[in-house]
């Protein structure tokens, strides 16, 4: 799905880009808007913002405005081998460097023939063969294994640091390629942005103290090691997996406790328990008792 959109991308990008040149306007006004555009392919094939991203962003706008006049072909093919250099930059090995360099050149050298045979042709046909460059450029950026710009940060610092810096950087760039390696959903596997640049940016002062000498200047060390090793124990503490949550249990009622009695009535009133009392230990008469009185009057 992320190749998908990134095709869709750099074809829209490609479209305008070629337009604008083919349009005839004067190149001044059109500069700004170029450049704009070299920046954000580069960025988008990069995967992420990075100094010599926005710089060889730029610097393909420039290439291709000055070689489209001598050769349409060689114009369009450094300006897209300018937007996949970067991400050829952050190659983790150098096996991974000569591959993405190669499919780099030949996805650049590809996406300029189709792109210039199909330049002049009907509008329909133009957007076809941008599509069909974007889509060889994002596959391009599947060639070779490659860092992010944040994660390739870290990995010269862990490289540069020395003592237990080195160490707890080297975890955090494991831990980091361990997870960009297990193919699982990005939602998973991303860290906190905020923390990992805050870890980048202890670890780039720290690593501009290691020589100097004097107390202040161990000191200083001490501290910076210090706020690094926090820094990364909290990034650890929120990636480690929270263990599931369970339904929590009704308690179960004490050995000696009753069981609940069902509501009874309201004991009668003293008068009329009395009442009652009275009227249940009177004698009842019988026949011929009650028929006595009646006879002697």
């Amino acid at each position: 799905m992320r190749s998908i959109a990134l095709a869709l991308l750099l074809a829209a990008l490609l479209v305008v880009q070629i337009s604008l040149h083919a349009s005839g306007v004067d190149s001044l006004l059109i500069a700004p808007v170029s450049v704009v555009i070299g920046v954000a392919a580069a960025i988008v094939a990069q995967g992420g913002i990075s100094w010599i991203a926005v710089a060889l962003g730029a610097g393909s706008s420039l290439a291709f405005g000055w070689l489209d006049g001598w050769s349409p072909v060689f114009a369009t093919a450094a300006m897209c081998l300018l937007w996949l250099a970067p991400r050829v930059w952050l190659a983790r090995t150098k096996a991974d460097l000569i591959v993405g360099g190669a499919t780099a050149l030949g996805a650049s050298a590809l996406c300029a023939v189709v792109l210039v045979r199909y330049a002049s042709e009907p509008l329909v046909m133009h957007v076809a063969s941008c599509v069909f460059a974007g889509a060889a450029l994002a596959m391009a950026t599947l060639a070779g294994r490659s860092d992010t710009p944040l994660l390739h940060a870290l990995r010269v610092a862990s490289r540069a640091a020395r003592g237990p810096a080195r160490e707890s950087l080297e975890k955090v760039v494991m831990l980091m390629a361990q997870r960009d390696e297990a193919g699982v959903a990005s939602a998973k596997r991303s860290f906190p942005r905020g923390q990992l640049r805050r870890i980048a940016r202890l670890a780039d002062q720290l690593i501009a103290q290691q020589d100097f000498q004097g107390e202040d200047a161990l000191r200083a060390r001490e501290q910076l090691e210090a706020r690094l090793s926090d820094a990364i124990k909290d990034l650890q503490a929120g990636q480690a997996p929270k263990p599931p949550a369970t339904p929590s249990a009704s308690p179960a009622p004490a050995a000696d406790e009753a069981p609940p009695q069902s509501p009874t009535t309201e004991p009668a009133s003293p008068s009329s328990a009395q009442a009652a009392e009275d009227s249940s230990s009177a004698p009842i008469a019988t026949g011929a008792e009650a028929i006595a009185p009646i006879a002697q009057n």
